[in-house]
């Protein structure tokens, strides 16, 4: 598969918990700050600035409000031009800042803390750099690192851009028992990042002798792109996770009922729902989703 990569410290850039971003280097704006506060510093440093809002939001880190500020013609403090920027708040903070043109000005000192094709990761800042074009991603949180990989922000090119309003739904081409072979040959091309790693501690609940994992980042679901997990158990997909945001749980629960009825069960970590076939996880957002035989496990444990 395309950048399929065994590296353990790209993984990690992957799994650990999200955190916050600190101040960045454009205009002394700082991640978190609220569109009353950051929008002045953003005037002063751009040539113009155009508001875009984006009504009932879906926006994986918004769970009420979405705006865009398109800045052109960035300055940096020393003068220098530095391309065109996108300043993105998700419940009026800042989250993400997207600049294209800059010619390397924005990019962190220092080493990148992980590498992979196309991509240099720096911390603690949260930057992510295209290395095969000119753009750099500023974002609060790990949860958004899809999006700085290979989202096309729509506002970049319309001033009334739509909430996307698809489905929760996993691809028809992921089917569970999947060999790690055919589910490369089925994430070929579509994941913009994607990476394999074998587990050490095998955890499923089939207890297999052996398990492997394909990590996607950047598959297109429910409008967005996303991260994926794919679990395998002696070379047989048996579980999957689907990585979001904190602004979509409230979304994806909605979701879940609408198709299969209220939860089986609900706790502080869990929503389970379909015959145990579906997990919808609180505590870091995500849905958990398994094999036939591992909801039959899961269902006899209860």
């Amino acid at each position: 598969m395309r950048n399929i990569l065994l590296t353990a410290c790209l993984s990690s850039f992957v799994f650990i918990a999200p955190v916050n971003a600190q101040e960045t280097i454009i205009a002394g704006v700082s991640l978190g700050l609220s569109e009353t506060a950051a929008a002045p510093l953003i005037d002063s440093a751009c040539a113009q600035v155009m508001r875009i809002e984006v009504f009932e939001t879906r926006f994986p880190a918004a769970s009420n409000s979405e705006v865009h500020l398109r800045c052109g013609g960035l300055t940096l403090s020393d003068g220098s031009a530095a391309g065109d920027a996108m300043f993105t708040f998700a419940d009026n903070a800042l989250v993400m800042i997207e600049v294209r043109g800059s010619n390397g000005q924005l990019r962190p000192e220092g080493d990148p803390a992980f590498q992979a094709p196309g991509f240099d990761v720096f911390m603690p800042v949260l930057a992510i750099a295209h290395t095969g074009i000119d753009r750099i991603d500023f974002i609060s949180g790990f949860p958004l690192a899809p999006l700085a990989i290979s989202w096309d922000n729509p506002a970049w090119t319309t001033n009334h851009p739509s909430a996307p309003d698809e489905p929760f739904f996993l691809p028809s081409e992921i089917v569970f028992g999947a060999s790690v072979a055919e589910m490369t040959d089925t994430l070929d091309g579509v994941c913009p990042l994607s990476m394999g790693r074998q587990i050490e501690e095998v955890w499923l609940a089939t207890e297999p002798t052996a398990q492997f994992q394909i990590d996607c980042i950047g598959y297109e679901i429910a409008g967005y792109p996303r991260k994926l997990e794919f679990v395998f158990g002696d070379d047989t997909l048996q579980q999957i996770w689907l990585m979001f945001d904190v602004g979509d749980i409230a979304r994806i629960r909605e979701f879940l009922t609408a198709q299969y009825g209220e939860p089986l069960f609900v706790d502080e970590q869990y929503e389970i729902f379909d015959d145990y076939r579906l997990a919808l996880r609180k505590d870091i957002p995500e849905i958990r989703y398994v094999s036939d035989e591992i909801a039959a496990i899961l269902a006899s444990q209860d």
